[in-house]
């Protein structure tokens, strides 16, 4: 966490956090949240609101409201630029061109996501945030380097080969890349040595890989409604969370994009795993699968796939629910 997070809270900001990686930038969000509430921890002079399902007029009083017994109150705005109203985001651009953020209040804009660079919100935040920060994906030695750190913060030991391995099979998806950590370290805490190896990575990642979201995207691509809860539901009733499924189901369509648009480029498969930095294994695999779609139904699809994603992490509805719907409609 930057030194500007650690004492901000004392100061009149607007913070932008923005960027494909929404597992790095919800952690920095949820560390400034914590930081918050240590300051005020019945959370009175906290506001977190979603851009997609709330007004100007909200937002504006949120902002404009005073501290209750405190130096500043902390305003968090969600998803504003990706889902927000074309009218919500007018306003706000105006209200933030013409600085009318009290001196009393905290303004964090966090987008799960990056916004496209020519909407009017996005380019007022890059230009008035007094700190704004865009988090990239992860690749390579990068990844590599977080998944040991990651390693090591949940208490476990993995070796280079078995980092690497793991890096090529999950690929940047963070989210999905804690949950594998996670299932590794368990999976070896009752060995003496309880360090990760490369086999250890090929047993437990890679048959995933092929028995839950392959197949499963096989049953969706048939719209075979049946086959795809079945595999679901076999999922849930062996312990596996929701959100940690819907994170892998989430990237996979997202390597579907990136495959698809590749090939109608005329790439191969080799050029394909470079250029998309996807691990050829998994390009292997995708390309089966590939021609059951169109890149606006696979466009469509991601989309959805976010917004429930968002839902689940806000507990909005039964996280259940919300992927046999998703299958339901997918399978229309």
């Amino acid at each position: 966490m930057g030194r500007w997070v650690v004492y901000f809270l004392f100061l009149s900001m607007l913070i932008f956090l923005y960027g494909e990686d929404s597992y790095s930038s919800r952690q920095k969000l949820g560390q400034i949240k914590e930081k918050a509430k240590k300051a005020d921890p019945q959370s009175l002079n906290i506001a977190i609101l979603e851009g997609e399902k709330t007004e100007f007029d909200q937002i504006k009083k949120a902002i404009e409201t005073a501290p209750f017994l405190a130096r500043t109150r902390l305003v968090i705005l969600e998803n504003t630029i990706l889902f927000g109203k074309k009218n919500l985001k007018e306003k706000l651009a105006e209200f933030l061109k013409d600085n009318k953020i009290p001196k009393t209040s905290i303004v964090i804009f966090w987008e799960r996501g990056t916004p496209e660079k020519k909407d009017l919100l996005f380019k007022i935040l890059l230009k008035k945030a007094d700190q704004s920060e865009d988090f990239v994906l992860f690749f390579g030695f990068q990844l590599n380097y977080w998944i040991k750190e990651e390693v090591k913060n949940q208490g476990g030991k993995i070796d280079q080969e078995a980092a690497g391995l793991l890096a090529a099979y999950v690929g940047s998806n963070l989210w999905q890349m804690a949950c594998e950590i996670e299932k590794l370290i368990l999976y070896k805490k009752n060995d003496k040595l309880s360090i990760i190896k490369k086999d250890d990575v090929e047993k437990l990642v890679v048959a995933q890989l092929d028995t839950r979201i392959f197949n499963f995207i096989d049953a969706i691509s048939a719209k075979n409604k049946k086959r795809a809860l079945t595999l679901l539901h076999s999922q849930l009733a062996a312990g596996e969370s929701e959100i940690y499924l819907l994170a892998m189901i989430t990237y996979q369509f997202r390597n579907m994009i990136l495959v698809l648009d590749l090939m109608s480029r005329g790439a191969n498969q080799f050029q394909i795993s470079k250029e998309a930095k996807i691990h050829p294994y998994v390009v292997k695999k995708i390309t089966w699968n590939i021609n059951k779609f169109n890149i606006l139904r696979l466009r469509e699809i991601y989309k959805k796939l976010l917004k429930i994603d968002i839902n689940l992490k806000r507990t909005i509805q039964s996280p259940a629910l919300s992927l046999d719907m998703l299958v339901c409609e997918l399978c229309k």
